[in-house]
């Protein structure tokens, strides 16, 4: 699993609760000290913590989260959230009546429960997200060894974005971890699509100019 080095041992923000986030290196199960969890139970759906976008920056690095094309965010909790393949969240926008974007939601995949000491059996409850359904290019790649592809025994992915994926994979993960509404989506991620379908339409267009 990839984890974030942060200065600080113990945070709590709303209902987020970020552990060890300071302390570095495995603990007993070999998994990385680092990781957030909540305060109370939260249903399928639920918002668990909602994130200000108002210092939205258009530098990408290891701390930031997208938003939007060319556009992303740090911020204190997301930083200690880390990447998962089977995740426990997923970020939805929330626009004005305008169409600006407000904030970003923090929404439950399925039920959460708080837990008090991390451990295999209960990696359920870990507050995860993946990366490949949010960032479309990281500044840093990772080989993924996260607890879903551990346990699954198959080889870890290099993890770098959704510009790395191939079009049909991505687009299967994306229907199978995210909303079926597509306005619940995160702009990007929408934007992305979009430009890679223009280009394989373009592609299938010049290859019919080249038989006629």
């Amino acid at each position: 699993m990839m984890y974030k080095i942060i200065s600080m041992q113990k945070k709590h923000m709303d209902h987020m609760v970020l552990v060890n986030l300071g302390k570095q290196g495995l603990d007993e199960h070999n998994l990385p000290f680092g990781y957030a969890t909540v305060d109370k139970p939260f249903k399928q759906g639920d918002t668990l913590y909602q994130v200000a976008i108002g210092s939205a920056t258009s530098e990408n690095h290891w701390k930031a989260f997208q938003i939007n094309r060319g556009k992303h965010v740090i911020d204190s909790v997301i930083e200690g959230i880390n990447h998962d393949c089977d995740p426990s969240v997923y970020f939805e926008p929330i626009f004005s009546k305008e169409g600006k974007m407000l904030a970003v939601n923090v929404i439950a995949r399925r039920d959460i429960n708080p837990i008090q000491n991390r451990r295999p059996d209960n990696m359920k409850d870990v507050i995860t997200f993946n990366y490949l359904t949010n960032e479309v290019a990281m500044d840093a790649d990772f080989s993924c060894s996260c607890q879903t592809c551990t346990k699954s025994g198959k080889p870890p992915n290099r993890i770098h974005g959704m510009s790395d994926m191939k079009f049909l994979k991505l687009a299967a993960l994306l229907k199978d971890q995210l909303p079926e509404d597509k306005e619940k989506w995160m702009p990007q991620v929408l934007l992305h699509l979009k430009d890679r379908a223009a280009d394989i339409i373009k592609q299938l267009f010049k290859g019919a100019d080249k038989q006629a």
